[in-house]
């Protein structure tokens, strides 16, 4: 294993995924991180969000970097890429499921009494089949939620712009599934039991390529940190990609470097420690992933 060694040109953009890495529950650590972010901004680089949650699910948890006017969500990477916005806040990336696959997934749902498992996610809203929404019960633990649940008809979902897909307990849905993998949809899984679906050929390294090709620079000069199933196409892109200690074995196998602090550790500032050389006071090491 190498020891880090930084870049004498550090990437100028670096692309961050939200829970379990950026945000920590742990106040201190939460606000290290926050002060990292604020910290690049200011030296001039250009820090951006690349999460699976919408553009709405983030202002509230940005806080002071919101606030004080240092990142209003834009550039940024939502919801898994299905929504890219440029520095401007233009959209660059929207992509949506089809009505078929909609209707198709509704009458599963409903056939099976599993309207409470899902949640369906546009650019702007939540909706459900159900007013028992066990995704949002989820969500609700692990992030700040704020827009209202949407109660719809599966005929009324259909003419909706769904972008994404919560699923809790997926293995309860997927005996009755016949999608393709890659080619009806993109499935990820997470840590606190959703499974997150998307229309094919969206994922987050899509959605850094699409924002680096409007910049008109490399995706080498983008970094990368995460911790989840989710990231790990962003990882294997970037040249300096980072997975936080907190990360499965099997994320962690597809980032450059591995971190030892988790997100409740501080792990975003001690990368831009790293790779930027804007100290955060962490000590622990960096190891060069095999």
């Amino acid at each position: 294993m190498e020891n880090f060694v930084r870049p004498s040109s550090p990437p100028k953009y670096f692309a961050l995924d939200v829970d379990g890495t950026f945000y920590a529950f742990d106040e201190d650590s939460y606000a290290k991180n926050r002060k990292a972010f604020r910290k690049l901004v200011e030296a001039g680089y250009v820090p951006f969000l690349c999460t699976g949650r919408p553009l709405l699910g983030v202002f509230e948890d940005l806080k002071d970097l919101y606030t004080d006017g240092i990142y209003n969500g834009f550039p940024g990477v939502y919801q898994n890429g299905a929504i890219v916005y440029n520095h401007h806040g233009d959209l660059i990336i929207l992509k949506s499921f089809d009505a078929d696959f909609i209707g198709s997934l509704c009458n599963i749902l409903v056939q099976h009494d599993l309207r409470g498992s899902a949640l369906f996610l546009s650019a702007n809203g939540m909706h459900s089949l159900s007013t028992d929404s066990r995704c949002l019960q989820i969500l609700k633990t692990i992030s700040t939620v704020t827009a209202e649940l949407d109660i719809v008809s599966p005929d009324d979902l259909k003419l909706v712009d769904i972008l994404q897909i919560f699923v809790v307990d997926f293995h309860n849905l997927a005996p009755y599934i016949a999608w393709k993998e890659n080619v009806d949809c993109v499935t990820k899984h997470s840590h606190c039991g959703i499974t997150t679906i998307n229309p094919p050929g969206i994922t987050k390294e899509a959605g850094i390529r699409a924002l680096m090709k409007e910049a008109n620079v490399s995706t080498k000069d983008c970094a990368f940190i995460g911790d989840g199933d989710n990231d790990i196409e962003a990882m294997e892109l970037a040249d300096y990609s980072f997975a936080v200690g907190n990360a499965d074995d099997s994320v962690k196998a597809h980032a450059k470097y591995v971190l030892e602090e988790t997100n409740e550790e501080g792990a975003f500032a001690k990368a831009v420690s790293l790779l930027y050389g804007i100290e955060t006071d962490l000590t622990k090491c960096c190891t060069r992933s095999n």
